[in-house]
């Protein structure tokens, strides 16, 4: 699958909302890869070169 669940997108988001990596160009990238963060968590085999997205998103959503 080349496109990530939702609830996976939603957990990979939250987890950049929250990291101090992250810059708002007009639209946010992270500062640790260059990303353009709205296209890389919609990516099913992205991955937070930082390691700070959940591993089971669903379980992450349900703890915020």
């Amino acid at each position: 699958m080349l496109f990530a669940s939702a609830p996976t997108q939603q957990a990979r988001w939250a987890a950049c909302e929250k990291c101090q990596n992250k810059a708002d160009l007009g639209f946010l990238i992270c500062r640790a890869c260059s990303c353009i963060l709205a296209s890389k968590i919609s990516i099913e085999a992205a991955q937070c070169p930082l390691g700070k997205w959940p591993d089971k998103p669903e379980e992450a959503l349900s703890q915020d």
